[in-house]
């Protein structure tokens, strides 16, 4: 015990030699207005809540991206069905400014073939993304939680939904150079769960084109359906496409 209370002691600080020669000594000057131990207790408790919220961080790094304040590098772009379906256009306009047409809000692009859901498909994903619920896994164990077969993790429905994104992506007309894309948002919101068996269709709908500089947020919505018309989920994107000079 009074070795760990050692080691937290030595650790707090190394901390504050480091903070106080990457400020060059002026610690007091930054914080001098914190006299009061609380005040500084609560500049410290947001600080670290602001630089470990993973959405807090997205939206800064956006917003200095779009206003020019940083520059981002092309991504790796990994394979999966957004990518392998906009692949060809990137590579095509990888050179040009980004003019992103606003003539595409409001356009609805058709609806995708038809996708299965399938039982191992589900644990798959459940798998990867750390979801251990055993109705996720187990057939009885589902049955037994009220589900008519294996459910799937929420964001199970982004497979579905990159499908139909893939189609306002690779658009020619839309202008948008997967290459240059950043991820900015995304948000579900489900009717119901998915389960395996189902049989899912999804359309992606432009709802806004915004200018960010050389550059644009595109927001587009994706509703999920069954094969039968029956809401499933309904998702939400915004991507910022970068222009050159950003």
């Amino acid at each position: 015990m009074a070795f760990g209370v050692f080691v937290l002691i030595t650790a707090v600080g190394l901390i504050g030699d480091g903070f106080s020669a990457a400020t060059g000594g002026r610690a007091e000057e930054l914080f001098g207005f914190a006299e009061d131990p609380f005040v500084g207790l609560a500049i410290g408790i947001l600080a670290t809540v602001l630089t470990q919220s993973s959405s807090t961080t997205a939206s800064i790094v956006v917003g200095m991206v779009a206003g020019g304040r940083a520059r981002a590098r092309s991504p790796v772009v990994r394979p999966g069905p957004l990518a392998q379906y906009a692949g060809r256009n990137s590579s095509q306009r990888s050179r040009r400014v980004m003019a992103i047409s606003a003539d595409v809000v409001g356009r609805t692009y058709p609806s995708i073939p038809p996708y299965l859901v399938g039982r191992e498909k589900i644990r798959e994903f459940a798998s990867a993304v750390h979801a251990t619920d055993a109705a996720h896994h187990d057939v009885a164990a589902a049955r037994a939680a009220g589900y008519a077969d294996l459910v799937a993790p929420p964001t199970f429905a982004i497979i579905v939904s990159q499908r139909a994104d893939a189609a306002l992506v690779n658009d020619p007309e839309a202008g948008i150079d997967f290459s240059r894309v950043v991820h900015a948002d995304q948000r579900f919101t489900h009717h119901r769960p998915v389960v395996a068996g189902d049989e899912l269709t999804a359309a992606v709908t432009v709802d806004n084109v915004r200018p960010l500089g050389s550059g644009a947020m595109v927001t587009s919505r994706v509703e999920i359906t069954t094969v039968s018309g029956e809401k499933v989920a309904t998702t939400v994107s915004s991507l910022l496409v970068r222009g050159e000079d950003q």
